[in-house]
């Protein structure tokens, strides 16, 4: 009997269960709807449905209306609706128009209305307007105005004016008019101009005009362009002139084309002049040629020539070579020879071979020869 109250009972839970489940929620649809509705009209968007408001709704859609207009219309902004503004918007707006415009006045803008500004306004902007060309006039712009300058302003813009012409004169510029110069002023341009060219002749450039020296100045370049070509001659540079070296000079470019020759032969580099080395020179180029050409032949290089080796290096070599042959059949590479294989280094080859082979088939490798 309890068995079957328990289970009628569950039953009805189920039912009631499948009921609530299978109703449809309507009204809370609706409501979602409904708000996202509101929300779409108070922001202004195109799916915004009027229709679907109610009147307190509509109230506040229509305030939030006039206030994106209000502001839009102080703005300047196209989208503006004027008939929507009350008399204070309306003074409002006008106030704001007028702002901008006295701005967009000062600073020469096209949207500028002159007939909008009152008398102080257009003396604002007209003594602006001066600022602003005194300031172009100063800094030598092509968009100076000299005709609405005062007598102090056209004082002070000409000062500027030759202020600038002699920094460029001293500076070899193109734009210097050395008719605007004063005499201290060509002075002080012509003193800059030899220390300029000094300085060229100094560091051998091609500008350099050698006229404008003075004696102990062509002495200074003289000695300069000495010391370059030394400095040159004793580097091997292509630039160097032999005929403006001394004995001295001579001797140690000499001495220092001896050594890099001795250099690059002891290295066996290719410009090596074998003429130019000294006995005990000679003896060491080949020492250290046979010790290069050992050590080629050792390490397996093509530059190794067997014929020089004596005995003992040849030996070297020799177990060198078996050695790396070993290693490599032992780790199993290309390179390797069997046949120089003694007969324990063959048998601890087979015996690394079948271990590599053991590990390759406990992991599943496709190398695993069974």
């Amino acid at each position: 009997m309890t068995r079957r109250r328990l289970f009628q009972a569950h039953a009805a839970c189920l039912l009631v269960a499948a009921t609530f489940a299978s109703t449809p929620a309507a009204p809370q649809e609706a409501q979602d709807n409904g708000e996202r509705n509101f929300l779409a009209c108070r922001y202004g968007y195109s799916t915004c449905r009027p229709s679907d408001l109610t009147r307190e709704q509509l109230e506040v859609v229509e305030a939030a209306s006039r206030a994106r207009n209000f502001s839009a219309c102080r703005n300047g902004y196209a989208t503006c609706k004027p008939g929507l503004l009350d008399q204070d918007q309306a003074e409002a707006v006008e106030t704001a128009r007028l702002a901008r415009n006295f701005a967009a006045c000062r600073y020469r803008f096209s949207s500028c209305e002159p007939a909008l500004l009152d008398a102080d306004q257009h003396e604002a902007v007209e003594t602006e307007q001066r600022a602003q060309n005194l300031a172009a006039c100063l800094n030598g712009y092509s968009s100076c105005v000299r005709d609405v300058l005062s007598a102090d302003q056209a004082e002070a813009v000409q000062t500027a004016g030759l202020a600038r012409n002699f920094a460029a004169c001293r500076a070899g510029s193109s734009r210097c008019d050395r008719r605007l110069l004063t005499a201290d002023q060509v002075e002080a341009v012509e003193t800059e101009r030899r220390a300029q060219n000094f300085a060229s002749c100094r560091g051998g450039y091609s500008d350099c005009d050698s006229t404008l020296l003075d004696s102990n100045q062509r002495e200074a370049v003289r000695t300069e362009r000495r010391a370059r070509n030394f400095a040159s001659c004793r580097s091997g540079f292509a630039g160097c002139e032999r005929a403006l070296l001394n004995a001295d000079q001579m001797e140690a470019v000499e001495t220092e084309s001896r050594a890099r020759n001795f250099a690059a032969c002891w290295s066996g580099g290719s410009p090596c002049d074998e003429r130019l080395l000294s006995a005990d020179q000679v003896e060491s180029v080949q020492t250290a040629r046979a010790a290069h050409n050992f050590a080629a032949c050792r390490s397996g290089s093509s530059r190794c020539d067997l014929t020089v080796l004596n005995a003992d290096q040849r030996e070297a070599v020799e177990t060198e070579r078996r050695a790396q042959n070993f290693a490599a059949c032992w780790n199993d590479y290309s390179g390797c020879d069997r046949t120089l294989l003694t007969p324990d280094q063959a048998e601890s080859v087979r015996t690394a071979a079948l271990a590599r082979n053991l590990e390759a088939c406990r992991n599943g490798s496709r190398t695993c020869i069974r």
